[in-house]
């Protein structure tokens, strides 16, 4: 059994694998404490979450996140009427998104300069080249990359509407809660729209009406919260 005194020791320790370490012994003693749940997943999201986009993520990431998951769930699970557990999963996997999308503009970007590279040089008085065919190896890797990015996307969209779905409930939601709670619904905005926008390129035509309809509610959600 811990106090709470005690918690806040631990929580304090600065060493980060003994600090790691106690929280994961305190969370096998009693894991339905709200407090050590969350300061488990905070402490795995920081690890996850450098402040340069560009940083490499800790080793084991995956094992990490997996972790901070199952954290977090199991918070939102003990306190259901606090969304912040849900708030912090779906900015994870925005920041995660940025990551992916920077990937993808890599590969982009990679494909066009192997492009420009193989088309012969104009010759005066002559049609202009055409450029090569990209290679179908390049134009996988793309899309798997894309596929990536859109699936991350869906991640932090399930998240942000599972905390939507707590604040819409608030009577009296604090000045904080407000401020949250604008900006699931402004990424909701920016999330529907990358999907719409795949479903475009994709010809799939449900999905580009799905996330349209999607983009548009969330577009007069947050012209209402704003006023």
């Amino acid at each position: 059994y811990y106090t709470y005194k005690e918690e806040d020791f631990v929580f304090s320790i600065e060493d980060k694998a003994e600090k790691m370490r106690r929280i994961e012994g305190m969370l096998k003693k009693n894991p339905n404490n709200f407090k050590v749940q969350a300061a488990y997943g905070e402490t795995l999201f920081d690890e996850l979450n450098p402040r340069d986009s560009d940083s490499p993520l800790p080793e084991g990431a995956a094992e990490k996140e997996a972790k901070m998951v199952a954290a977090f769930t199991k918070a939102a699970e003990i306190e259901p009427s606090n969304p912040l557990s849900y708030m912090n999963l779906a900015n994870h996997f925005m920041n995660q998104s940025i990551r992916a999308n920077n990937a993808v503009a890599a590969q982009q970007k990679m494909m066009r300069e192997k492009l420009k590279a193989a088309t012969p040089e104009p010759v005066k008085g002559k049609p202009a080249p055409k450029p090569p065919t990209a290679d179908p190896a390049d134009v996988e890797k793309r899309k798997q990359l894309q596929a990536v990015y859109e699936g991350i996307l869906v991640k932090a969209l399930d998240y942000y509407e599972k905390s939507l779905g707590i604040y819409e409930k608030m009577s009296t939601p604090s000045t904080m809660d407000k401020q949250n709670w604008r900006n699931a619904v402004s990424n909701l905005i920016d999330i529907n729209k990358e999907l719409k926008n795949a479903a475009i390129r994709d010809k799939n035509a449900a999905d580009e009406k799905k996330f349209d309809t999607a983009e548009k509610k969330y577009i007069a959600m947050y012209a209402t919260l704003s006023k």
